[in-house]
This record gives C-alpha cells, structure tokens and sequence, in this order.
C-alpha cells in the first residue's frame, strides 16, 4: 500500500501548530493594546506607558501569519493530494502537481467513492505534447505475464517469437473481456494494440452484422452496457491485394470495394498481413 508521507509534511503542520500559537498570542495583545482586555490591563490618561502603542503594526503582523497559515495550509493539501483524505478528481488533475507516476486515490464526483488507480503520468496520447495524466485501467502484455483474460487462447510462436491471446479455435464468433473503472468518469480512451495474424483474418467483410456480432477481423474496443458504444476498433486484413475485394482494408488500393460500418467511422485502424495463412503483422 503506497503511503502519502512526504518527508517534509511533519515540518509544515509543526509549523501551522507554531504559527497558531503565536497568532493567539499576538491576538490578545492586539486586544490589550485596542482596549478590549480587561480594564486595569490599560493605562488611564494620567499615566504614562513605557511601551508606545503599535496596534497597526501588531495587525500588520497578525495579518501576514494569517496570510502565511493559509500558504502552509494550501501547501499541505498540495502534499497529500491524492491520498486517502484529499483524493483527486483524476490522473490529470494529479499532472498539474508535479506527481510521478503511481498509485493514488481519485474521486470524479462529490457522491461518488474515492477509489485507488495507477496514473500513467509519462505516457502521451494524441496530438496534444500536453495530454498526460491518465488512469490505468487495462493492461494486457504478454511478455509479462503468463495467463490470458479467462476465455481466450494462449498463443505462441517460435519464428518470429510472440506471445499473444486470441480466440479458441473452436469457437466461431468473438470472445471478450471486461475491465471495471469502478464508476470513475472519464472523456478519452488512450491505448496501445499489437495484433498478429494468424490464419486469413478479413477486415470488415462482415461489417453488415453490427457492432453487437462479428463485424470486424479484429479487435473491437467499447464501452457501456446494453447498448454497447463503440471507441475504437483493430481491422486486420490477410493482404494488401486479396482477390476477395471486401475482405482487404478499405484503403488498400484502388480496386478495393471494403467498407467501414457507420457506427465505426474514422475511430479505427487497418493493417494488412502477408500472403498465404499463418503468417504475422503488426500494427
């Protein structure tokens, strides 16, 4: 468990205890100095006092410490953001302070729960140089693991070497997996697919079918629940020039007469293998 504990938080709420003692203290002499203590605590008129009164420069002095208290206070927020107590609205929020990458404590709205994610704060997606700050939620590489999501096929190859998960060979259809983002509100999806061919994958020759079947030779991403919505799809087609013309990537070359699904869009990519089956691509 990642513990929030800066080195130099201990030092700041000394601090803040040590201001408040001395801004009490300041205060009641403040109140002597005005007139607001008790009454024999104050020369008459007749009197003369050894001390001159410096009740503005006393204010001056309670107003800095106050102005500082407020510093420190904002500054120990910025420390233990992220943590359990002061969790944060999301991975991005957490970028603009500075935090590396690890775990952290968010919550995307005041009625929902603080939960603890990974935020990938190196990582850069998009056109934007500044798009950074996003939370983990699915991360499937084989060279670091050793199972597959429950339902999929392990596969290996010796020539190239790769390990990947892919669909049963006795299974016609799709096979899917489903990662939980545990009620946290997001607005983009950032990622990163390899695919590799195996057998005469055919792009969207099956586009017809809908999002809900086997529209694609791939991988489809979603998102939501009865209906699903579509983000973003992986289109693999066995070769640039297949003489099965719908089953080629739409920009493959000119006689290509592929199409893409309305519900996909521009929200895809294409990659064509290489001649004959069991070969490999990449994209």
């Amino acid at each position: 468990m990642l513990t929030y504990h800066e080195p130099c938080s201990e030092l700041i709420v000394s601090l803040m205890h040590t201001f408040k003692l001395m801004m009490t203290i300041l205060n009641i002499s403040v109140q002597l100095q005005l007139g607001k203590g008790e009454e024999n605590s104050l020369p008459n008129e007749n009197e003369t006092s050894s001390c001159p009164r410096n009740e503005s420069v006393l204010q001056n002095i309670v107003k800095s410490l106050n102005n500082l208290s407020q510093e420190l206070q904002n500054l120990k927020q910025d420390i233990y953001k992220g943590g359990s107590q002061n969790p944060a609205s999301s991975c991005q929020e957490l970028y603009t302070y500075s935090k590396p990458s690890g775990y952290y404590w968010v919550k995307s709205g005041p009625s929902s729960l603080a939960v603890k994610v990974y935020c990938d704060m190196d990582r850069v997606c998009g056109c934007n140089a500044g798009s950074r700050g996003w939370m983990k939620v699915a991360d499937i590489d084989m060279t670091k693991q050793l199972q597959c999501p429950e339902g999929f096929k392990l596969i290996t190859r010796t020539t190239p070497p790769y390990r990947t998960c892919g669909r049963p060979d006795s299974l016609v259809g799709c096979v899917s997996t489903s990662f939980a983002v545990n009620g946290l509100r997001y607005s983009r999806v950032c990622g990163r697919v390899v695919g590799y061919q195996v057998g005469s994958p055919d792009a969207f020759h099956y586009q017809s079918r809908g999002l809900e079947s086997q529209y694609v030779s791939g991988i489809s991403l979603t998102h939501g629940q009865s209906p699903r919505n579509h983000i973003w799809t992986f289109a693999g087609a066995v070769n640039e020039a297949s003489r099965y013309r719908t089953s080629v990537c739409p920009c493959s070359y000119s006689g290509s007469t592929a199409s893409v699904p309305s519900f996909v869009g521009n929200d895809y990519f294409c990659d064509s293998g290489i001649r004959g089956s069991g070969g490999f691509a990449s994209g």
